[in-house]
């Protein structure tokens, strides 16, 4: 994969900005992840839908989004869910600015369990979803997110190696979900909804 200097310059400025601002946020590594799991599900699926929750101020939402637009997918939209109103305004901001031809960004200022709640009652289907926000809470955003993904959709959590991820890992093992461990620095979390 080859990137315009235009992306790199604002993968790189948004990167140092979070770090400024002590933002917390995924490794170039993971970004990387991100994008190719996007482009490859864009690829073989139309009309994209992919949340990120705990987007920060865009960081990883810039990668999903690009990995979307760049497929052979005739369309996208991913929705960047943030809980704190200055990094949602922020990413707001940085995400308006993105030169893409055919994803669609929102950026929502709320919390990712309510979020959940709300599409499921919607009966909203998403597509593609990574998970970044306090690990305790995984288990209960995934099974949130049973009840909204589409079947053979991908689900990605953050910081695979952190201890309170574990809750989660045990009831994918007891309930026989396909999952992996991507081994970045971090680690994520894949999984393949049935």
């Amino acid at each position: 994969m080859v990137f315009s200097s235009d992306f790199l310059r604002i993968i790189r400025s948004v990167l140092k900005e979070s770090r400024r601002s002590l933002v917390p946020s995924i490794g170039e590594d993971d970004g990387l992840v991100l994008y190719t799991i996007s482009y490859l599900y864009g690829s073989i699926n139309e009309n994209i839908t992919a949340i990120d929750l705990g987007a920060g101020i865009g960081y990883s939402t810039i990668w999903i989004a690009k990995g979307i637009d760049d497929s052979y997918s005739s369309s996208g939209e991913v929705i960047a869910v943030e809980r704190k109103k200055e990094r949602a305004i922020k990413a707001k901001e940085i995400l308006s600015k993105l030169p893409l031809k055919k994803t669609l960004i929102k950026v929502l200022n709320t919390d990712a369990i309510m979020f959940l709640r709300g599409l499921t009652s919607e009966g909203k289907r998403i597509d593609l979803a990574f998970v970044d926000i306090d690990k305790f809470l995984y288990l209960d955003v995934f099974l949130l997110l049973k009840k909204v993904m589409k079947e053979n959709g991908v689900v990605l959590f953050h910081n695979a190696y952190f201890p309170s991820a574990n809750k989660l890992i045990t009831y994918l093992n007891e309930h026989n979900y396909n999952h992996t461990i991507v081994p970045t620095s971090e680690g994520i979390i894949m999984i393949i909804m049935k």
